[in-house]
């Protein structure tokens, strides 16, 4: 980040130079040198840019998904029309947006389809504790 700040500092100074038409102050050798390391930061930038939209899209189908599945098990026309409607206002939200609207549709989709996690696992007993005559 404090290399960013250099850099915008740097091109800032260049702008104000060529503005001014004091050209002969330039420095080439450092400002080739500048390009370069501002090239290498765009191609990062580039790299977070393509990361950063598969885990947006990634976000939105699972958002998507459960909204559509809580939508059907509610058997309400209005309501899939509604999620429609959602569905498609979540490209224009902000990264922080979507991960709260992730966190509220995953706890109305946890409400909509309860889990039988809780007597899945009651039913196994450790060795110890189970009634070996059963299986006699």
């Amino acid at each position: 980040m404090e290399k960013s700040n250099t850099n915008k500092g740097y091109i800032t100074e260049v702008i104000d130079l060529i503005s001014g038409e004091e050209i002969s102050l330039l420095d080439f050798d450092k400002l080739h040198k500048e390009l370069m390391e501002i090239t290498s930061t765009l191609d990062r930038y580039e790299q977070a840019m393509n990361e950063l939209e598969v885990l947006r899209q990634d976000y939105i189908q699972r958002i998507s998904g459960m909204a559509k599945a809580i939508a059907v098990a509610k058997r309400n026309n209005s309501s899939l029309g509604q999620v429609l409607d959602y569905i498609e206002q979540l490209s224009d939200l902000t990264a922080p947006e979507l991960v709260e609207y992730y966190k509220k549709i995953q706890a109305k989709f946890h409400d909509a389809f309860p889990t039988s996690f809780g007597t899945l696992f009651s039913r196994f007993k450790p060795v110890n504790q189970r009634d070996l005559e059963v299986y006699k």
